[in-house]
């Protein structure tokens, strides 16, 4: 009779871990945008609709200011050992998470979604900045393009030519480049 109700007790309790809802996965993302503002209610809607489709998982975002209380966020994260589990950052940070071992080489997720052919839906020269000693460390999100404005009515000589735009840039890089 012991033995029936220890065994009824088991089968229940088994029964019950079997049946028991499991709980979504929550992912932390730190994204540099202030609280307010139409770019917050894009990634809002973004993880939203990735929540929807995706019931295992939850992406909760979490706006962290820019891009420096971003990297500020992740390197506390990371000295108190609760790194956020994504998070937007510039890719000049890149060799620094590598060193602190804050980020993995995403090649092996990468060749699960199809490897090269997955990757040609990404601007080439912005995959390349994600590329460090042969493997890429992460997927490229957004990136602002620097551009240079020159307004030819507040020049100095109201006329400048091409050519003389051309040889003080030259002059500009070449000084960088030193």
């Amino acid at each position: 009779m012991a033995n029936r109700r220890w065994a009824l007790i088991a089968g229940l309790w088994v029964l019950f871990a079997c049946t028991a809802v499991a709980q979504p996965v929550i992912l932390e993302f730190a994204y540099p945008v202030g609280v307010a503002g139409p770019l917050a209610s894009v990634i809002d809607n973004l993880c939203r609709e990735f929540n929807k489709q995706h019931p295992d998982i939850q992406v909760i975002p979490v706006f962290a200011g820019g891009y420096a209380d971003v990297m500020s966020r992740v390197k506390l994260g990371i000295a108190a050992g609760q790194p956020p589990d994504i998070f937007i950052s510039t890719t000049p940070t890149t060799l620094e998470l590598i060193e602190l071992g804050a980020i993995i080489p995403l090649d092996e997720y990468i060749a699960a979604e199809g490897g090269e052919a997955w990757l040609r839906d990404f601007v080439p020269a912005f995959l390349e900045n994600a590329r460090v000693e042969g493997h890429i460390w992460y997927i490229p999100w957004q990136h602002s393009t620097l551009i240079f404005y020159w307004n030819r009515m507040h020049s100095e000589k109201r006329v400048l030519i091409q050519s003389d735009l051309l040889k003080r840039g030259m002059r500009l890089l070449s000084t960088l480049r030193s």
